[in-house]
């Protein structure tokens, strides 16, 4: 009988690698980095770790009662609290009621919380009609959290009435982090600024919530927004996030969560961090988030005594972009009619004739919002030159701005300020014309004017009549703006928080633009906008370069260009003829001296096809002078051909045609071997290796970074202590099968090894590459080689057994 190839630990086989001089008995028991069968295999038994997750894939992981969720994935989510207002509200419940039948009752009375503020103060009889059915539903379902209006003449005589939706979320507590928070509301993602999952949904979702307390989401991916730097006195949240939307359109969040970290994020408070998260819906945004932080448990403190678990980001998730702000070189911005992406310096504007100013709304009706302007007006000692519009966004934001003294007044408030600087008197707490609403809508623009505003959105319309022009800005922008009735005509009125009169501050504010920002739409370029090239693998750093590019992503289809190509006997005739058919037969190959051609599959033999394959090789060669052809052509004795290499990966490697940085193709699917040397390396077909021999380039998609088909057109990078261990030759045995994962190439990051290795083999110039540290992987999969056993790979694949199917081997 035959014996078995491994047997026991104590076998003849062991003793020869020594494994009985190991102390340490080796485990009989399966460890965390092999699974025997492959039936059996499961993310928690081969090696991988659970994959790093960002703050909002966790949140929902945990609502969706998963361990893990990855962007594009499509879980049912259980709901914290629904939101709903006069709005949207009766649509919701109509569509509740048709789908769970009148007599229903909600998911949950204490998890619904609703809210009339947009259209309130207004006798039109419809608007009005929209709170009676909040208040009729209601009261049937014995919601706990319905803050309700019924006298509309005196807001003061309504004590359950708040105001604006997302700041009295904020202010009743029911912001918490680590929640997911859903409203009928587009600028619901206002509450992210506490750590949480917030987003608006339409009035079909919202009645489903309401019978279920679920809604199915597909899980978005992360872009990461840092910004650091100290936050200069003229600047606040507003500008920021105009910023970012200027960076990145109205588009460029589409579908995605934006995440908020820095020193400066971790500096503001609560409401300029719900500035912050309330535009994310501008940049098509799913949700915007910032991490929970002392800031965010005070302000909690007295608002809710609901236990709440915050999260973040892992230091190993996989963000899609990241974006990088020296927030203390950022000047005051604005973004211009008629998009919130029409972004511009606010000085650019000085000769902008305006006919009024807004202050209020989700955006711009907070205490610190208000503060803010009563702090320039108090500055300015002057009176404002055009119509001042105060819509405070809660009852509580207006006992602030009759009670609060402002900082280095004398004990004034801002309503004593507002009033001394001829603005209009603030009132009833509500959206306002934040969205336009019925033609009685205070502060409506019912005439095509220009506003200088602290809302949201400037599309036509938006606050009113059509032609209406509205430039969005921040509170001291739109208070500066009213002073001199002409766009912020200068930045001296602004003041400083420190000084209450900028004119006492020595150091100039400068007007160079800075890294971080650009003054026409029609400029914005990576480089001079301050969004820092997006973090990337090896892989991608390889193929941007030879794309030419600053940046590409996975999934990207770029034209790259080739530094080595191989051809060898199999394919090397089919690629020449496809080169000849397309080019001509008298065509040219692009680079002789980058073209290398190695014999190595069938060359022992007396196969008369097999030689001709190496005749026509030859002939080839010959006729373009490549420059690098290892011939044979003594088949008796492989000495006398000194020329003759033998199997073209290690050949490549011998004789200095792999190196760290460059791309390396080869018409042999373990071409990927070259990638132990840090370089992109992978085999192609006959008709790309064609045109590649015409061409010196080739069209590749980007691959992102897992059974024999687990790394299915991706790169797999090897790093660790055991891989930097490991010599040039054993990196090559390790990338050279990749492809036996399905893998597109495997890459090892060049090294002292590496350079060592090829000092005397090329003299070449190259430039290695590395991962960046917040690159983005698909999976990561950990291991403890000092726990591996000596392993085979069976005759068949287990998975095949299972279907039914042969091996074909």
């Amino acid at each position: 009988m035959a014996s078995s190839l491994v047997s026991s630990p104590t076998s003849s086989f062991l003793k020869k690698v020594a494994f009985h001089k190991c102390k340490k008995q080796v485990s009989k028991k399966i460890v965390s980095v092999m699974a025997p069968q492959q039936s059996e295999r499961k993310t928690y038994t081969t090696g991988s770790v659970k994959t790093g997750m960002t703050m909002t894939e966790k949140i929902l992981a945990r609502a969706s009662e998963k361990q893990q969720l990855s962007p594009g994935d499509n879980a049912w989510i259980n709901v914290d609290i629904l939101m709903t207002h006069d709005v949207c509200g009766p649509g919701s419940i109509g569509i509740f009621k048709k789908e769970f039948g009148e007599k229903a009752k909600v998911w949950d009375r204490e998890k619904i919380v609703i809210i009339p503020d947009h259209y309130i103060f207004t006798s039109d009889e419809r608007a009005n009609r929209n709170v009676d059915i909040l208040r009729d539903f209601c009261g049937e379902q014995n919601i706990k959290y319905f803050y309700d209006i019924k006298d509309l003449s005196n807001f003061k005589a309504n004590p359950d009435y708040k105001g604006v939706c997302h700041v009295a979320l904020a202010q009743e507590g029911h912001c918490r982090p680590g929640e997911v928070l859903l409203g009928t509301d587009s600028h619901t993602c206002t509450a992210g600024a506490f750590g949480q999952f917030a987003t608006g949904i339409g009035n079909t979702d919202a009645g489903f919530v309401l019978g279920t307390g679920k809604v199915l989401l597909k899980v978005p991916p992360t872009l990461r927004f840092v910004m650091d730097g100290e936050m200069p006195h003229y600047l606040l949240a507003k500008d920021l996030i105009l910023q970012i939307i200027g960076e990145i359109s109205v588009a460029g969040a589409t579908y995605k969560s934006m995440e908020f970290v820095g020193t400066t994020v971790e500096s503001l408070n609560m409401e300029e961090r719900m500035t912050l998260c309330n535009m994310v819906v501008e940049a098509g945004g799913k949700n915007g988030v910032v991490p929970a932080d002392s800031t965010t448990f005070k302000y909690l403190e007295d608002k809710t005594s609901v236990l709440y678990e915050p999260v973040y980001s892992d230091a190993q998730a996989s963000f899609l972009s990241e974006y990088r702000f020296d927030i203390s070189k950022l000047e005051p911005l604005v973004a211009k009619p008629h998009s919130p992406d029409n972004r511009a310096l606010a000085r650019e504007c000085k000769d902008v004739k305006i006919d009024r100013v807004y202050i209020g709304s989700c955006t711009g009706g907070k205490t610190e919002d208000f503060l803010a302007a009563a702090k320039v007006f108090l500055a300015s000692g002057k009176k404002v030159k055009v119509p001042t519009f105060l819509v405070p966004a809660t009852q509580k934001v207006w006992m602030d701005i009759y009670t609060l003294p402002v900082p280095g007044s004398g004990g004034k408030t801002c309503s004593q300020i507002f009033e001394e600087a001829g603005c209009d008197t603030p009132a009833s707490p509500s959206c306002g014309a934040c969205l336009g609403g019925p033609k009685d809508t205070y502060a409506r623009m019912n005439e095509p004017k220009v506003c200088v505003s602290t809302t949201n959105r400037n599309f036509p319309g938006r606050m009113g009549h059509k032609e209406g022009q509205i430039y969005l800005a921040s509170p001291y922008t739109a208070a500066a703006s009213a002073l001199t009735g002409y766009k912020d005509k200068s930045l001296s009125i602004v003041p400083s928080t420190s000084q209450l009169s900028i004119y006492k501050c020595k150091k100039p504010i400068s007007n160079n633009i800075s890294m971080a920002m650009v003054t026409r739409q029609s400029e914005r370029k990576p480089a001079t906008t301050g969004s820092m090239k997006s973090p990337m693998t090896m892989t991608e750093k390889i193929l941007a370069n030879g794309a030419e590019k600053a940046e590409v992503k996975a999934g990207d289809n770029v034209w790259v260009n080739v530094d080595v190509f191989m051809i060898n006997d199999i394919s090397g005739p089919g690629s020449i003829g496809i080169f000849r058919k397309e080019f001509g037969e008298n065509a040219k190959v692009w680079d002789r001296e980058k073209v290398v051609v190695i014999p190595d599959h069938y060359i022992f033999t007396s196969d008369e096809r097999a030689n001709r394959n190496v005749d026509i090789l030859r002939e080839f060669s010959l006729d373009q002078n490549i420059k690098y052809f290892y011939d044979i052509t003594d088949l008796s004795n492989f000495k006398a051909n000194p020329d003759y290499k033998g199997v073209c990966h290690i050949a490549l490697a011998q004789e200095g045609h792999c190196r760290p940085g460059e791309i390396l193709l080869g018409t042999d699917s373990h071409t990927c071997t070259a990638g132990a040397f840090g370089q992109f390396a992978t085999g192609i077909g006959n008709t790309e290796a064609g045109f590649v021999l015409g061409t010196g380039a080739l069209l590749l998609k980007i691959i992102g970074e897992i059974s024999v088909a687990g790394a299915t057109y991706k790169s797999m990078e090897f790093v660790g202590t055991t891989i930097e261990s490991l010599n040039m030759e054993e990196r090559m045995t390790l990338c050279n099968m990749v492809i036996e994962a399905g893998g597109k190439n495997g890459v090892v990051a060049a090294d002292s090894t590496t350079f060592k290795y090829l000092e005397d083999k090329t003299s070449v110039p190259y430039e290695p590459v590395y991962s960046d540290a917040l690159a983005s992987f698909h999976s990561e999969f950990r291991f403890d080689i000092s726990k591996l056993e000596p392993l085979v790979a069976k005759i068949f694949n287990r998975d095949m057994i299972l279907k039914g199917e042969t091996c074909p081997h």
